[in-house]
């Protein structure tokens, strides 16, 4: 019944304020690149219809609601003249004087209406710099409603020659004026919007990696909101899909150009959760979405100056950074101003929240957010710097930044932090009275306060319910409170009382951003519950500097909430190797615990010191004890400790603990107990040979866990794990068939650079020694193509032809070898390449080619490559001319005639007698007649140098025959059989 009480109450308050009739819809404005949007904020869908009539626009609903048209003043959107609201609340008109409707469509619930900029309300042109986005052409739709507009509108007369210029926009000539970037930045090299950038995309699973190949290095600048991402670059050129598709990617829905007066800008759909990450190759900026960090490597840092010559500002010291380029955005409703930055991997974080503006935390570049309209976001030469023509309120942020520089207070010599501020009092806000009680009285209160007090009355309803553990409900008074006061959150102790609540509700990164705030950098009851926050996200090292900072706060806390932070506290000890630590916490919660439940988490924890202390005995009887406890939780946990003793000890196999850990999998799930479960099931797989099933539990176990540091950890230890499992003896106890399928399941994880270009050399040696190479040709055409340059680059292609010419491929092993050409290469290996290519040629029937790239190679082997395309090609005078330089030395000494000697003077004798060249007949059968008499191929060597056997059907078959054992085929052949007894990457 309490429970009841409890719930109605908290909708009492959510439901306290002004009752309305109709549902409220704020209507945003704002203006585009040649057209003013209003945005109808509905909260469900609702049907609509669009009429426009002598230059107003009625916008029609189905259902009556009050709406909101105080942001129209402060915009003043440029197409719109006037909005009025009808008495039925179901129209609205707008005065457009162009009374041209681009188009109106939703996007979810809310409704969307652009009206074109006619000339008349047109703005001026940007001053002139490096290049004119605006000289590109847009979608044609736009294209077609801005012309329509110039002509129905008459041109604005010229302005009188005494009256003054007006001052002309520095950043976007279709932003309004207060929201501008002043100042160029340092001069970089003139791009081309002529010229086109192109955007390529590879899938991979739950990734699309974006490469967008860049001509000229430029700048570049990403904001990830929710399920759309803002990506700009600092030079202004054409996007280039070539084709490719743009939407459907994915977890990318849509990737499009918008229209930017600086820059090249991007809208990517995105779906929610998908990690974004963004690097550089070459001058190519590469756009990993869904397998990325999600934030980036180097953090800007900001300097709040509070005087300086331009006044109060923001400061970054960041080189070559580029114009900002100002976004409208659509969806959420709100201005941000866009900084490219040349240098990769530099970005905001944390976030930062400011009076007058916020800086989101960025993977790459800078965001500034307005929250006013006389900002000046400007960069040069120095950097980047944010100021207004007042004050930014950077007073407080400056004594803020400096104590950070600091560090952490440091510790006395009995191991006490120094005291520190207090900024919650959780203990007073608990009160000692019956809880319902005095939540009803909160409650009331609320209720008759006047509007201006009644948020002061919710804040000490929401301390109440953190106080007392109703960290939910306490967010919903809180949401209520911002509802109502948009700057609520400028208050420190707000931002901690909120942080608090979130972190407790298991809203970890929205927590974060509370707790962390600069404000609450000294507060030492703040640092507690951060510890708490690192804690429960496996960041060991951080909580153990926010414990110590903190520690004297813990007695201070509510006695039913201490144990939570002993128990986080203890955790933290053993992860670290900390007993002594750990032992005085357990010792503690024993006597704090108050319910079974944490007695029983207490001597689990107690368990875990003896395993680590070694006291393995006393440590398995109590793992063994506590795995039959009734708390679940406890039981799975002692089960998984029980079984790593055990596996440690030699007292069980990791066979026999796979098959415990796969049957508490289904015991307890959800939180980071899962986690480490399965990162274990994942080792020992791998321990066992199960190499799959290993990396398939890996990588289940990362994406399970996308927010938890370590599972970011084990997402780069999978490349570590990938890379060994093709080296030593993991690579030797594989079937190159399961190394293969290994392979192509997780090659994404082929680490950079010369190792996984080995391990790639590798695998192609395995799969080419069985002769499965067509798979082998893969693995090194990727290679090619993708990963090596300059004579590395030509070595492997030198292998990959080989590889084609063995599978009958000559016109794949000559685009091999022609595209990997390079003049450092020894004159062995042109040798080697040249007499491959012209394997392929005469294989292709090009024998005059295949010829030609044989001149000026000398040796024994190269002639018996040039005899072999003559005889292909019928021409059998040379053919002759050529056998007859491996006679010479038969002819002028008694050496006996082995097999392939006697194979030469048949052939010479096929030749000549083809050509028709008597004498040499007769000259072969007068120097090899005696020494053929006792060989097996007599018989063959006399019908071959007959005259007259020529036409006969004997003489054909034996030509026909003997061309078939030739010196051409032996060359292929040697290879087949060197790849079966060295690898293939012994070739060069």
């Amino acid at each position: 019944m309490k429970h009841l009480l409890l719930s109605i109450s908290v909708l009492v308050v959510l439901a306290a304020g002004p009752a309305a009739a109709r549902e409220s819809v704020n209507i945003r404005f704002g203006d585009h690149a040649g057209y003013s949007r209003a945005v109808f904020d509905w909260t469900s869908p609702v049907e609509y219809t669009v009429s426009e009539a002598q230059g107003e626009v009625s916008v029609r609903f189905e259902r009556a609601a009050d709406f909101d048209i105080s942001q129209f003043r402060a915009r003043a959107p440029r197409a719109i003249g006037a909005v009025k609201v009808s008495a039925d609340g179901r129209t609205v008109r707008f005065e457009a004087p162009s009374g041209d409707i681009l188009k109106a469509f939703r996007i979810g619930p809310k409704v969307v209406v652009d009206v074109a900029l006619g000339a008349a309300t047109a703005r001026p042109a940007r001053p002139a710099r490096k290049t004119d986005y605006a000289t590109q052409p847009l979608a044609d739709a736009l294209g077609r409603a801005r012309e329509a507009a110039e002509m129905r509108t008459p041109s604005p007369k010229p302005a009188p020659a005494s009256a003054p210029e007006p001052k002309k926009p520095a950043a976007r000539a279709e932003a309004p004026a207060p929201a501008k970037a002043a100042a160029e930045p340092a001069p970089r090299p003139v791009s081309d919007p002529s010229q086109t950038v192109r955007v390529e995309h590879e899938l991979r699973p739950g990734r699309t990696i974006f490469r967008f190949r860049w001509p000229v290095r430029t700048s570049a600048a990403a904001l990830h909101r929710g399920e759309h991402v803002w990506l700009v670059f600092g030079d202004d050129m054409t996007p280039d899909f070539g084709g490719q598709p743009t939407t459907g990617l994915g977890p990318v829905d849509r990737i499009e150009p918008e229209h930017s007066s600086d820059g090249t800008l991007f809208r990517i759909d995105v779906a929610a959760g998908s990690p974004l990450d963004i690097t550089v190759d070459g001058n190519d900026w590469v756009v990993d979405i869904g397998g990325g960090r999600g934030r980036a490597e180097s953090a800007v840092i900001f300097d709040a100056q509070a005087e300086s010559a331009r006044g109060p500002r923001m400061f970054a010291a960041v080189a070559d950074a580029a114009r900002p380029v100002i976004v409208d955005d659509p969806l959420v409703g709100d201005r941000i101003a866009l900084i490219p930055l040349r240098e990769a991997a530099l970005g905001v974080r944390p976030e930062r929240r400011l009076v007058k503006f916020d800086l989101p935390e960025t993977p790459q570049g800078v965001a500034v957010r307005f929250k006013s309209l006389d900002l000046d976001v400007a960069v040069d030469e120095s950097g980047l710097s944010i100021a207004g023509p007042r004050t930014l309120h950077l007073a407080a942020e400056a004594t803020t930044a400096a104590h950070l520089t600091e560090g952490p207070p440091k510790l006395n010599g009995d191991g006490a932090p120094t005291p520190s501020r207090r900024v919650l009092d959780l203990t007073t806000w608990k009160g000692e009275e019956d809880p319902v009680a005095i939540r009803q009285d909160l409650l009331q209160r609320i209720s008759v306060a006047q509007p201006l007090a009644r948020n002061g009355e919710r804040r000490i309803l929401a301390r109440f319910m953190v106080a007392n553990g109703l960290a939910s409900e306490a967010l919903g008074v809180m949401a209520r409170i911002e509802d109502d006061d948009k700057r609520a959150d400028i208050d420190p102790g707000y931002r901690a009382l909120r942080g608090v609540a979130r972190l407790l509700a298991g809203q970890y990164a929205e927590a974060a951003a509370d707790l962390r705030h600069p404000q609450l950098k000294d507060a030492g009851d703040v640092a507690l519950f951060r510890g708490l926050l690192a804690a429960k996200r496996r960041e060991f090292q951080e909580a153990r500097r926010e414990f110590r900072y903190g520690l004297t706060a813990l007695d201070e806390l509510p006695a039913d909430m201490q144990p939570m932070f002993r128990i986080a506290l203890a955790e933290t000890a053993l992860h670290l190797h900390d007993p002594a630590l750990a032992e005085e916490q357990v010792a503690k919660l024993l006597k704090q615990a108050g319910t079974e439940a944490r007695r029983e988490e207490a001597r689990l924890l107690a368990a875990r010191i003896k395993a680590l202390t070694g006291e393995t005995e006393d440590a398995a009887d109590l793992f063994a004890e506590l795995s039959e406890s009734v708390q679940r939780s406890v039981r799975a946990r002692a089960r998984f400790a029980e079984t790593d003793l055990l596996l440690d000890d030699e007292r069980i196999t990791r066979k026999d603990a796979i098959e415990r850990l796969e049957r508490l999998r289904f015991a307890w799930r959800g939180d980071v107990f899962e986690f480490d479960l399965m990162r274990r099931l994942g080792e020992l797989y791998i321990d066992v040979g199960d190499y799959r099933l290993g990396m398939v539990t890996m990588r289940r176990t990362v994406e399970q866990f996308p927010d938890l540091p370590e599972a970011q950890k084990l997402a780069g230890g999978m490349n570590e794990v990938f890379a060994s499992l093709f080296e030593g003896v993991h690579a030797e106890s594989m079937s190159p068939v399961t190394a293969m399928g290994l392979y192509y399941d997780f090659r994404e994880l082929t680490p950079e650079g010369d190792r996984g270009d080995r391990m790639i050399r590798r695998l192609a040696d395995r799969l080419a020694a069985v002769e499965l190479l067509d798979e082998a040709a893969k693995l090194l055409e990727h290679q090619v193509r993708h990963r090596l340059t300059g004579v590395e680059k030509s070595r492997v292609a030198t292998r990959l032809a080989v590889l084609y010419l063995l599978d009958r491929k000559p016109n794949e092993a000559i685009s091999a070898l022609r595209a990997s050409r390079n003049l450092s290469l020894t004159d062995d290996q042109v040798k080697e390449r040249r007499m491959l290519e012209a394997r392929g040629l005469t294989d292709l029937g090009h024998y005059e080619r295949a010829l030609a790239l044989l001149n000026g190679l000398e040796g024994e082997d190269v002639n018996d490559v040039r005899t072999e395309i003559l005889w292909r090609a019928r021409k059998w005078q040379r053919a002759a001319v050529s056998l007859s330089t491996r006679l010479v030395e038969l002819r002028t000494t008694n050496k006996e005639l082995d097999t392939e000697a006697r194979q030469d003077i048949l052939r010479f004798a096929i030749a000549s007698s083809l050509a028709g060249d008597r004498p040499a007949l007769e000259r072969i059968r007068d120097d090899f007649t005696i020494r053929m008499q006792d060989k097996p191929e007599w018989p063959a060597f006399q019908v071959v140098t007959s005259v007259d056997q020529r036409e006969t059907a004997e003489f054909r078959n034996l030509a026909a025959e003997i061309a078939q054992v030739g010196r051409f085929e032996q060359f292929m052949t040697a290879y087949r059989e060197k790849l079966r007894d060295t690898p293939l990457s012994a070739i060069n």
